[in-house]
Formats: structure tokens, C-alpha cells, sequence
């Protein structure tokens, strides 16, 4: 199982500088205790990329360019495990997006990028592929995963079709709250399907017991 460093950014100051220097010690941190995936959210305010946890309009996070061009970033292998915040995108926005990733060295063998988003968003990857398209060199390491609310649909069997929904769509993963009801039967609906799976958020505390339950049915535990 791969383990994902949640929130692998800092955006406590006001100051936009002291967030980048932050998230550069964050990331440093994640790398040395072991992360395989680094999670950077994003979303976009007047035509600039922020690392921003939420799309409320904040724009004191890092540039998200400035954050693909750290050294710690750029010398490490872990694959960017990139969560799309952005509720309003446009296909300028996702073409910008893609062209900043792949100009940083990413999507590349050995180091692809997984951009998530919740289902309710999917419009950012409906932009996304047409993006990738641009670029028949790196497309194929970009990978799609869907998130999902632990409350996405209360009927088991109308979360199963939007699991099969993913995958007709070509996405390649999806991702359960870890209270999400009939956790275990969604993770093997996924895995019948061969779509990737991970589970979010594993809690600091206990959160071993969580790890041992699960590292033996998921892909990532968040």
C-alpha cells in the first residue's frame, strides 16, 4: 500500500513567501519519514494556480509554479498526488494547468502525476484530458482518480454504478471517506472493475489500527 502525506503544503501565514518556504520544510518532512505520494491541493483565482486547501477565493497560498519549482520537489520521485479544488473551471484554466505541469518536468516515466477531484467536480477532468491530449509524450502519466463524499449516494447500488460510471469515463482510481457505509463492498466493487483505490483521511491518532485493517485492501491510505 502506498501511503499519501495529506495536505503536504503549509497555508497558515498571510504571507505568500513564508507558505512556499513552509511547504518546501512540509514536503522535506513527508519525503525523510517515508511518504510515497505528495497531496497538493489546488484551484485557480484570476488566472494564477494557488496551493490552497479550499476555493473560497484565498490567494495567500503558494503559486503552485513556485511549489513545481522547489529543489526538494524537483530532485524527489514520489508521483504528485494532486487534488483539483477548483469548482468553476474553465478549459483555458485545465490547458494552463497541464502545460505548468508537464514544463516542470512532470508526467513523466517514473514520475506521473495523479490529479483528483470530488465527483461533483468532474468538469475539471473532462478539461484535463482534452489538455493532455497536447501532449502525446506524457499523457499517458497522467492518471484520474474520483473522489467521493462518505455520503455520496445513501443506495449501495446507485454508489456501485457511479463506480462503474469512473471507469466507462477512463478515469484510473477512486477514493472512499474512510466512514463511507459499506466501505469494504465499494473498495471490491472498484477492484472487480480494476480501477486503482485508496481511502481518506487515516487520523493521527489510532490511526494505526486503521493502517492494519486496510493496507491489505487499498492502493494508498491517505
Amino acid at each position: 500500500v502506498g501511503i499519501a502525506c495529506h495536505n503536504c503544503y503549509n497555508t497558515d501565514s498571510w504571507d505568500q513567501a513564508t507558505n512556499l518556504q513552509e511547504t518546501e520544510q512540509v514536503l522535506l518532512a513527508a519525503m525523510n519519514l517515508g511518504a510515497d505520494l505528495l497531496e497538493l491541493d489546488i484551484k485557480v483565482q484570476d488566472g494564477d494556480w494557488y496551493v490552497e486547501h479550499d476555493d473560497i477565493g484565498g490567494t495567500h497560498g503558494a503559486y503552485l509554479s513556485d511549489v513545481l519549482s522547489l529543489a526538494v520537489l524537483q530532485q524527489a520521485d514520489q508521483p504528485l498526488f494532486i487534488e483539483v479544488k477548483e469548482r468553476n473551471p474553465t478549459e483555458g484554466q485545465l490547458f494552463q494547468l497541464i502545460e505548468m505541469l508537464v514544463a516542470s518536468g512532470y508526467a513523466v516515466n517514473g514520475r506521473p502525476v495523479v490529479l483528483r477531484t470530488f465527483q461533483t467536480r468532474l468538469d475539471n477532468f473532462d478539461y484535463a484530458k482534452l489538455a493532455i491530449q497536447e501532449y502525446p509524450f506524457h499523457r499517458h502519466y497522467f492518471h484520474f482518480h474520483v473522489i467521493f463524499n462518505t455520503d455520496e449516494r445513501d443506495d449501495i447500488e446507485d454508489f456501485q454504478y457511479l463506480l462503474t460510471e469512473a471507469k466507462a469515463a477512463g478515469y484510473q482510481g477512486v477514493e472512499f471517506g474512510l466512514k463511507t457505509p459499506n466501505l469494504f463492498s465499494l473498495l471490491h466493487k472498484a477492484q472487480d472493475l480494476e480501477l486503482g483505490t485508496a481511502v481518506w483521511t487515516v487520523p493521527v491518532t489510532m490511526g494505526e489500527i486503521y493502517c492494519a485493517g486496510l493496507r491489505e485492501e487499498v492502493d494508498v491510505l491517505i
